[in-house]
């Protein structure tokens, strides 16, 4: 979303539009009841800046029963995202409107009178002050009074670096063509690294930078890196903002982001002497790790939050694992963290979480797994969460980590089965090869592997040899008998299954 005269960047160059982890109501909800906001029942959800719609219309897809409303500058993103809601069935309202205008345009009689949850992704450093000011009053008017914000931003002092780089690569990649900006701006970045030595500090990081921008596509160099406008802040002066319209910190989306825990022990210990509350300790750390983007959670200031987190915090909720088992008492954390323990019970507990990724469990059928035992369960998955080995949520989501004997889709994911890519309960994109496009509209709980296997067969399914030619039918049988189980278990692993 950018604000300004002409047709909207992302008309020229639409963003990947996305599913968005990191954001999923149901995580972000868990998130804010651990500091005392409570849950709501049923769900209202406002999207600002929801671009074509790849996060919110699959979770309104989802959960029919909740409030869903998105809203889009731009009119190609929004004309994509009304045709996917449709594809989907999806109960949701998406509006192409002006964030100047959205504070008193979404005064409509057919829409929420409040928010439980406002999310605007992408959108507060890239707008101009007075579409910030905009967003600010879309947050004081319309979020509800137990409700939360999720601002994601650019942050400093890490993205200060990244913005030099930007500047750079705006004055070289000049006016015209977008491809032809992103071009110029390429091959700029490469002729730096070139150009200054790696011994030298400034050219170790450009190497970084060099790499960054060499795995990104060509959206995000050209609304990241040539954004006309794309102001990074301080953690503490986005708190000390919020707070002059009525707003508190929460804490962050990724839990572990608020806790030094990646420092060794006597950094940490140093990082506490300096004394100060939650948010100074935070932008402390950022100092430390030259932190360039942070997904803010808000509520009213009148919600009272607790940041004394006890067993009890997670009472209610849901837990979705985030390690692989590698033998007794060995973990390993999806981000490749080693993780052992040697208690028998917790073990147990998180076992069963590795061995029913990505499922989510309640907390109380966890704690039935160690009787007794409760409260150090809760403390053990509680501390599990703050270092990203378990995912905390607010509803489970019926995915399951093993397939079914007779396997079933999950509803989005099968409905977009004929798309290079799905996007997962889980909040991933999915790729999918022409033996998952054709085998996910398959998985309706009526069909065992080896029915699977005959009705592929039947619909003249083929596999090239890498050689020429097509694998016989014989051959082709076989092939299938094998793979229909390996790819039936990693789309369970992926979240694209739901029996």
């Amino acid at each position: 979303m950018v604000y300004g005269s002409g047709v909207d960047r992302y008309d020229h160059v639409p963003y990947d539009s996305m599913p968005i982890a990191e954001a999923d109501p149901s995580r972000l909800f868990a998130i804010g009841s651990l500091f005392g906001v409570p849950v709501p029942a049923h769900w209202r959800i406002l999207e600002v800046g929801c671009g074509a719609g790849g996060h919110l219309v699959p979770l309104a897809a989802r959960h029919q029963g909740d409030r869903w409303v998105g809203f889009d500058r731009a009119t190609l993103p929004i004309q994509q995202a009304q045709g996917l809601a449709e594809r989907l069935e999806a109960p949701v309202d998406l509006r192409q409107l002006d964030l100047l205008d959205a504070a008193e345009a979404l005064n409509d009689p057919g829409l929420p009178k409040a928010y439980d949850l406002i999310i605007a992704h992408g959108v507060y450093s890239w707008v101009p002050e007075p579409a910030r000011e905009a967003l600010w009053g879309v947050l004081s008017r319309w979020l509800a009074p137990e409700g939360m914000a999720y601002l994601s931003v650019n942050c400093l002092p890490g993205w200060g670096m990244r913005g030099t780089l930007g500047g750079m690569l705006r004055f070289v990649a000049g006016d015209g063509p977008p491809d032809e900006q992103i071009g110029r701006a390429r091959a700029f970045v490469e002729l730096l690294a070139d150009l200054v030595p790696a011994s030298d500090p400034y050219g170790a990081w450009l190497r970084r930078e060099q790499r960054l921008v060499a795995q990104q596509n060509d959206a995000w160099v050209f609304h990241d890196l040539l954004a006309p406008t794309n102001r990074a802040v301080w953690l503490h002066e986005l708190v000390d903002r919020a707070a002059s319209h009525g707003l508190q910190y929460v804490g962050d989306a990724k839990l572990q982001a608020m806790l030094p825990d990646q420092l060794p022990a006597e950094a940490q210990a140093r990082l506490a002497s300096l004394g100060g509350g939650q948010v100074q300790q935070e932008q402390l750390l950022d100092f430390v790790l030259a932190r360039s983007f942070r997904r803010v959670l808000l509520c009213r200031d009148a919600v009272p939050l607790s940041r004394e987190l006890g067993p009890t915090a997670v009472d209610g909720l849901f837990v979705r694992g985030q390690l692989v088992g590698e033998g007794k008492g060995r973990f390993r954390s999806l981000e490749g963290a080693e993780l052992s323990i040697s208690s028998p019970w917790l073990q147990e507990v998180f076992g069963e979480l590795a061995r029913r990724r990505p499922a989510s469990l309640s907390i109380d059928e966890l704690v039935a797994l160690a009787p007794g035992e409760a409260p150090r369960v809760k403390r053990n998955l509680l501390l599990a969460a703050s270092r990203g080995l378990v995912e905390l949520r607010a509803r489970a989501d019926g995915v399951v980590g093993v397939p079914g004997v007779r396997p079933v889709a999950e509803g989005v994911a099968a409905a977009l089965a004929a798309e290079t890519e799905v996007p997962s309960v889980i909040g991933q994109r999915v790729r999918l090869d022409e033996l998952g496009r054709q085998l996910l509209p398959l998985l309706d709980g009526t069909r065992d592997v080896a029915t699977l296997v005959r009705t592929l067969l039947e619909q003249g399914f083929t596999v090239q040899q890498r050689g020429g030619g097509r694998l016989p039918p014989g051959a082709l049988e076989g092939w299938l008998q094998v793979e229909v189980p390996q790819r039936l278990r990693s789309m369970a692993r992926a979240g694209l299954l739901v029996g």
